[in-house]
Formats: structure tokens, C-alpha cells, sequence
């Protein structure tokens, strides 16, 4: 197979097969790339190849390939569309340790968003700030108890969007007095048409929390679909959800 041909399914922005499509990576500020070209030599700049694995795990197109074909011809593909990768000598050290950790790939959809820019769910194309804004039905601190706590008033405010959400959250740590000012938080979204039912938050307060609570993985229940995932800090989101 010639590598190059592949093009994936629609992606983030809408791109079709056999067009150009966006890299995108829960990377601060400055996370999309025109290309994987683009986003390897920036990444090589900063001594951060190893974030591949992000591009890897976090964009659906390369998803479905690695899905399709596996590993190894996932490399074949990168090395087509980026060059550069064949003269890091930590590359694929680093892609392989992280194949390793993220596991099989799941049978849905991981991708990564800009928030500023709309976000394709259920039906909607909605910024992170309108989809979260006053839609979030129950809330549950991580360490809670399972106890979630109704939102004041939710059912007296328009929700012109007939959206609703759950979340689970986890505030930043607190190491000494000036944190204390900090009010970021980790937050997990689980995203419905109708209205969320108490078990359903608990439900995702029972799924496996990674890193920094995120539990956007290779490890959802499919029922619990779709999931968002943001870090409380950046342009970035990762949100999962079932095929088409």
C-alpha cells in the first residue's frame, strides 16, 4: 500500500479525503500545525519529539490508521509525511514507549480541538465557552464520595443549544499561599441531548483517571460517550466519541 494515499476520515475543520488536513496537539497555546511536517520541526526545536505520540493518539486520521493498520506502517506513513523523524535518533525510542503506555487503540474517536473554534458534538457545532457555559447539570469534585451536587437554577436558564452536562473536576494542586489565588481546574465532560442523570456523572467519576484527571483515554466505556476533557489552561480540548 502506498502510504501517502491514505487520508483518513473527515477530521477536525471539516477536511474530506484526499484534502489537506490540520495536526492538532493539547500543547498551551500554539497547537495546530498545517502539517505533520510543520508540527515535527517544531517540535524538534523544542526538544519535544516525543509529543508525536500525542499526534499519534490525539487526531483521528492517524487513529484510524493505526487502527487499520497497525503500528509499524503507522511509522511508515510519519516518515512519509515528515521526513525530518527518520534523523531523531530519540524518535523511535520515544513513539514506541508511548504506544506502549496509550495501550490498543480504542474502537471510537479521540481528537484533539481548538476551543476558540467551533466543536463538533452530537449534532452541534459549538466554542468550548458556549458548550460549557450554562448547560453543566451536575458537578462532582474528584475525592467527593461519588456525592454530585445539582447546578442552582439549572432548569430556569435557556439552553438554546439542547445540550446538557455532567462534570468531574480536580482543582489545581495548592503547594503554598500564592496557589491559593489559582481557581483553574481539570475538568471532565460527559455530554448528553437529554438530561444528565446523577448515576451518569458517578459513572464517569468511576473511570480511570490519568494524569492531571484526565480521563480521555483508550479506556471509556462507550456508553458513557462522548467525553471532553479539558486541562484548565491552553487552547486545547480532547474529546471522544462513538464512529459515525
Amino acid at each position: 500500500m502506498n502510504t501517502k494515499q491514505f487520508s483518513g476520515n473527515t477530521v477536525h475543520g471539516g477536511q474530506a479525503p484526499g484534502q489537506r488536513w490540520n495536526i492538532l496537539i493539547p500543547n498551551g497555546r500554539k497547537g495546530e500545525y498545517e502539517s505533520l511536517a510543520d508540527a515535527v520541526s517544531e517540535l524538534m526545536r523544542k526538544n519535544v519529539i516525543f509529543m508525536v505520540g500525542e499526534i499519534m493518539q490525539y487526531n483521528v486520521r492517524y487513529r484510524d490508521y493505526l487502527r487499520q493498520y497497525g503500528f509499524d506502517k503507522l511509522l511508515e506513513l510519519m516518515y512519509d509525511e515528515a521526513p525530518a523523524l527518520r534523523q531523531d535518533a530519540n524518535f523511535i525510542r520515544d513513539i514506541h514507549d508511548y504506544y506502549e503506555m496509550m495501550g490498543p487503540v480504542a474502537n471510537y474517536d479521540i481528537q484533539c480541538y481548538d476551543i476558540t473554534k467551533p466543536i463538533p458534538v452530537l449534532g452541534r457545532e459549538l466554542p468550548f465557552n458556549t458548550l460549557c457555559g450554562n448547560n453543566i447539570e451536575w458537578f462532582l469534585y474528584e475525592g467527593s464520595m461519588g456525592k454530585p451536587n445539582p447546578r442552582r437554577n439549572i432548569h430556569a436558564i435557556e439552553n438554546p443549544f439542547g445540550l446538557y452536562l455532567g462534570e468531574v473536576y480536580e482543582c489545581y494542586p495548592k503547594f503554598d499561599w500564592s496557589d491559593w489565588c489559582d481557581d483553574r481546574s481539570y475538568k471532565n465532560f460527559i455530554i448528553r441531548t437529554s438530561p444528565i442523570k446523577k448515576s451518569e456523572v458517578i459513572d464517569l467519576m468511576e473511570v480511570e483517571a490519568l494524569g492531571n484527571c484526565r480521563r480521555v483515554h483508550e479506556n471509556i466505556p462507550e456508553e458513557l460517550l462522548p467525553v471532553l476533557y479539558y486541562e484548565g489552561d491552553g487552547n486545547y480540548v480532547l474529546l471522544a466519541t462513538k464512529k459515525d
